[in-house]
This record gives structure tokens, C-alpha cells and sequence, in this order.
């Protein structure tokens, strides 16, 4: 539709509620970004980490607008991230979010009451980059329930969290 060209495909597979691999597939650009628990990130078969920056102010953050009823709570938080970081970007996709911050593209990413298998792949491909995910407490998703997510490089996670 309008020819946005930010589809994914995204898989991950659960083994003993701990993800174990992931992939998520954007066909439009002809990129793979797959992880294996363990064994680390890739994008196309080339390694890749999260971004090295340390402050909010300094930052790209990705966002996701969740329900239309929830438009008043999330414009709220979308406020006061993008008063606090360099600026936002909305894809449309949370595996894609999540593996643009797993490579660098962007330094965090965030939504409310997403489907596990929004985030399971991307999910991983963030912490095996380096980075860190979970809700909005901080503390660690579980793949077979769905939730609030962030996922960031790490750095940035603590102050991100308290503008949520």
C-alpha cells in the first residue's frame, strides 16, 4: 500500500521459552538480519552491533503507535522522547524496528502491547548484537506472552525507561 517498502517477514524459534534463533527478512531491500543465540548478530552474513552512542540526546529512536485507543497515553511518551533524544523515526514494523537498532541504524526502539511474534526475532537480534530488550519496567519479556517492548543499545536503556 503507497508503495512503503518496510515489510518484513519475521521468524524466531522458541525452544524452552528462551528464543534461540531469529530472522527477520525485508525482501524490498534484499536484507537478512538473522541471529542464533549464542553465536551473534548479521546482516547479510556480516556481523553487526548496536550503536555506540551513550546519551538520549544524542539518539535515534524508533517508535511504535500501537492502538488507535491508546493514541492520548502513547502521544504522551511520544512527547517527552522526542523532547529528550535527536529525533524519532516510525517504520511500521517491530521485527524491522528492532533490527535497525540491533545494526546501528537507530540507537532504541519502543511500543506498547505488541504480539510475541511482533518482537520474538528482532527480540534477539538485539541482545546478540549487544544490546539490551524488555518491557517498559525492565524487566525480561517472555516470548510466548505478549507486552510492552524496548529495545536499545544498552547504553541509553535506564533513561529511555524513565521517559516511558
Amino acid at each position: 500500500m503507497h508503495d512503503y517498502q518496510h515489510s518484513v517477514v519475521s521468524l524466531a524459534l522458541c525452544y524452552q521459552d528462551e528464543i534461540v534463533m531469529g530472522i527477520v527478512y525485508n525482501p524490498f531491500h534484499e536484507e537478512i538480519f538473522s541471529a542464533i543465540k549464542g553465536k551473534g548478530s548479521f546482516l547479510n552474513g556480516q556481523p553487526i552491533k548496536v550503536s555506540k552512542a551513550e546519551k538520549l540526546s544524542d539518539t535515534i529512536i524508533g517508535l511504535g503507535t500501537g492502538k488507535r485507543e491508546l493514541a492520548d497515553e502513547n502521544f504522551a511518551r511520544f512527547r517527552r522522547v522526542f523532547g529528550a533524544c535527536q529525533d524519532v523515526r516510525r517504520i511500521g514494523s517491530a521485527a524491522l524496528e528492532l533490527a535497525y537498532t540491533a545494526c546501528g541504524r537507530q540507537d532504541g526502539y519502543f511500543e506498547i502491547y505488541l504480539n510475541p511474534w511482533d518482537y520474538a526475532a528482532g527480540m534477539l537480534l538485539v541482545q546478540e548484537a549487544g544490546g539490551i530488550v524488555t518491557d517498559f519496567a525492565g524487566n525480561p519479556l517472555n516470548p510466548r506472552e505478549g507486552g510492552s517492548v524496548v529495545g536499545t543499545n544498552g547504553n541509553i536503556h535506564g533513561e529511555l525507561l524513565k521517559l516511558l
